[in-house]
Order: C-alpha cells, then structure tokens, then sequence
C-alpha cells in the first residue's frame, strides 16, 4: 500500500511540475510577443529625438521646440503621400524591368514621375527647413547653416573621405 501512494505522489507531482513549466512558459511566450509589438507612441518618441537633436545642436527654447516639433510633423505629413507613391513607382519600374518584354517609354515615363515627386518632397524638406530658419534667432541661424549645408550638400566619394583623413 505504501508503494501505490508513493506512485500516487510522484503523478502528482509530475502533474503539478507540468503545470508549473507550462505556464512558465506561456509567460515568457507572451511577454515576448508583446515586446515584438509596435507600442503606441514609439513613432512620436522617434520623432522627438531628431528635435531634441536639433534642440541641443542650435540650442532652441521650448517655445521654438513646439514650433519645430508642429513644422516637422506637418512637413511629415505632406512627404507621406509622395514617398507612398515614389515606392509604388519604383516598385513598378522593377517589375517592368522583368516582364517579357520590357517597355523603355515605359520606363522612361516612370522614371520621369519618380523625379517628379522626388522634386516635390525635396521642395518640402526645403520648406521644413526654411520655416526652422524663420523660428531661428541669428545665433541660431549661424549654427544652423553648417547642419544644412551638410544635410543638402553631396556625398563626397570614399577617395574624398581617405583624402580628407590622411590630411587631418
């Protein structure tokens, strides 16, 4: 009799261990599917740190921080749509570039919309940074104008970036 309530013991056991694991990791599983997820928020946290970026760099007040913040967020909006349909472009030029018989005209008037809209958002960006330039005290403008030149300047090729390096 001893031996069955030993048996006993140890399915209950085995059972409640069971239990024990299964939840555990039904927890863990769970946790991580919610840290995979995209949280409210996480974008308007993004877009805070590139102003805050710019906050410090040209050492804007808070009054010129919400200013910066409404500027970007509208100019945002305005680049969605033309970059949405800058992708669909260019997905459609690739497509094209693998049907049967691909289609050059085709080709070159897509190409021609591409630049169009790449034109339009560029016009935006400008804008964006001509409205933080009016909202910018002269101090600030002055430290404003090296990040411009930077950001709307060419890519210097690597043999610049070596050249440059060996010089400094």
């Amino acid at each position: 009799m001893d031996l069955i309530n030993q048996n006993k013991l140890k399915n209950l056991l085995i059972i409640v261990l069971l239990v024990v694991n299964c939840a555990t990791v039904s927890i863990i599983w769970i946790q991580t599917a919610k840290r995979d997820e995209p949280q409210p928020g996480v974008e308007r946290r993004r877009q805070s740190e590139s102003v805050n970026l710019m906050k410090k760099a040209i050492d804007l007040d808070e009054e010129q921080t919400k200013q910066l913040e409404k500027i970007r967020t509208d100019k945002l909006d305005q680049s969605k749509k033309f970059n949405d349909s800058l992708d669909l472009l260019k997905k459609q030029l690739a497509e094209e570039l693998f049907s049967k018989d691909p289609d050059t005209n085709v080709a070159k008037i897509k190409s021609e919309e591409i630049g169009n809209l790449q034109t339009k958002v560029g016009l935006i960006r400008f804008n964006h940074f001509k409205e933080l330039s009016a909202i910018c005290t002269p101090a600030q403008k002055e430290k404003l104008k090296p990040i411009l030149v930077e950001l709307f300047g060419r890519k210097p090729s690597k043999d610049e970036t070596i050249k440059k390096k060996i010089e400094s």
